[in-house]
């Protein structure tokens, strides 16, 4: 369950939280469960957050920090994560169907058991992530 203080931080914008996250880089934030659909989060930083089950679809993290986030059966569907860092994060079961993923940081992102049906990335975005032999849809674009 999320922490209240936590969303309501959230609440007051991209900027306001940034600032609180480098005031406090050893608070863990729990953002689980949130709703965060089709909201602006560019360059947010969710490093090392709990967004296990947050609704995050349709919504812009263009550059954002999720390095380390445990997003275990987040909804990402449709979001725009264009350069977002998303390094050693876990993304089990996450819903990215029609997700933006390209040009991301996914060194180490454990992403079995995803939906990533018709997920866009680049040639080179999947590399080194941890992931399952789909029976899927993938959209590469050339890199």
């Amino acid at each position: 369950m999320a922490n209240e203080e936590h969303a309501a931080l959230l609440a007051r914008g991209v900027q306001r939280w940034n600032r609180w996250r480098e005031e406090h880089p050893e608070l863990i934030p729990d953002l689980s469960g949130v709703d965060l659909k089709w909201r602006d989060l560019q360059g947010i930083n969710f490093q090392a957050a709990d967004l296990r089950g947050t609704l995050l679809n349709g919504a812009d993290l263009e550059g954002a920090n999720l390095t380390q986030c445990d997003a275990r059966g987040a909804d990402f569907s449709k979001a725009n994560l264009y350069r977002a860092r998303l390094d050693r994060a876990n993304l089990q079961q996450a819903d990215l169907y029609k997700a933006d993923l390209s040009l991301a940081g996914l060194y180490c992102t454990d992403l079995r058991g995803a939906d990533l049906s018709n997920t866009v990335f680049l040639d080179e975005d999947l590399e080194f992530a941890l992931i399952e032999e789909p029976s899927l849809t993938i959209s590469v674009s050339g890199g």
